[in-house]
């Protein structure tokens, strides 16, 4: 979501998803944080209108701005091949900029593209590079841990492609 060389803070809710979203291999070890923001940050949450039990459900799938959410949390959340990062990112790239820029968001909360289904947490949110703090300043290490990958599961369906 970040322009290449522009630094970015990529963090997800549940430890599930953190791990889903590096794409570890049976071996691997890798490490777990669990941070804190120091202040209040202004989002955008693209997933905010995927929980509609909270809002009117009327009000929200009328609204022609839903479609627009809808469509781009679906673009921020498909997931993308590496060799297609450099063309596949400039959308996403665009409206976080839009966003930051003409109303002063400092983070997009997304779905995660690597860990699927509604009865888990699986959302992320990425804090763009802050203007006058550093990101030391801004988020705090509360908690760490080491692990190693000892499974990976894989669901898959048929596509008929063949």
């Amino acid at each position: 979501m970040n322009v290449e060389f522009i630094p970015a803070f990529y963090a997800a809710f549940s430890d599930e998803t953190a791990i889903a979203e590096i794409r570890p291999i049976i071996g691997d070890r890798i490490a777990i944080g669990k941070f804190a923001v120091c202040k209040p940050i202004k989002v955008f949450d693209f997933t905010a209108f995927s929980r509609p039990s909270r809002l009117n459900t009327i009000d929200v799938y009328s609204h022609t701005r839903y479609d627009f959410i809808s469509q781009m949390e679906d673009e921020i959340s498909k997931p993308i091949l590496p060799y297609e990062k450099s063309r596949e990112y400039i959308p996403t790239q665009i409206v976080a900029e839009y966003l930051r820029e003409h109303f002063g968001c400092e983070g997009v909360i997304f779905r995660s593209s690597m860990h699927k289904g509604h009865d888990v947490e699986n959302r992320n949110i990425v804090i763009f590079s802050p203007s006058e703090d550093s990101f030391d300043q801004l988020i705090e290490l509360k908690d760490h841990s080491a692990r190693k990958v000892s499974n990976v599961i894989f669901q898959t369906y048929d596509e008929n492609v063949f």
